[in-house]
């Protein structure tokens, strides 16, 4: 997956796809939960397949009911007054095939002067 460079004020879209999973979830960092002031910031994600149960919690915890190939659509905004510098923010992906396996992953979004 290619890591984001925006400049403040910017808003862009990336997409992750990952095979064989049941279950997905970002971490908080970036993951609007409520009101947030952070600067950088996730907005409304889509996924593909659609799933088919969410767990309540923030961020939420994404579950299919069969391992699948998912892909999150995950647009980004950037607030036109945030500092530059890198914004990192992670995700988790289960798979449940007889043992209960997770990954975790973390990357960044940088952002640059305009």
């Amino acid at each position: 997956m290619e890591e984001l460079e925006l400049t403040p004020g910017d808003s862009e879209a990336f997409k992750i796809q990952v095979d064989g999973i049941t279950g997905f979830s970002f971490d908080s960092r970036l993951y609007s939960c409520g009101t947030t002031d952070a600067p950088v910031r996730f907005g409304d994600v889509d996924t593909s397949p659609a799933i088919d149960a969410q767990l309540d919690s923030c961020p939420p915890i994404w579950i299919w009911d069969d391992c699948t190939r998912v892909t999150v659509d995950v647009p980004v905004q950037v607030d036109p007054d945030a500092e530059t510098g890198t914004y990192e923010y992670g995700f988790s992906v289960r798979e449940t095939i007889d043992d209960r396996n997770s990954h975790d992953y973390e990357y960044a979004i940088t952002v640059t002067e305009n």
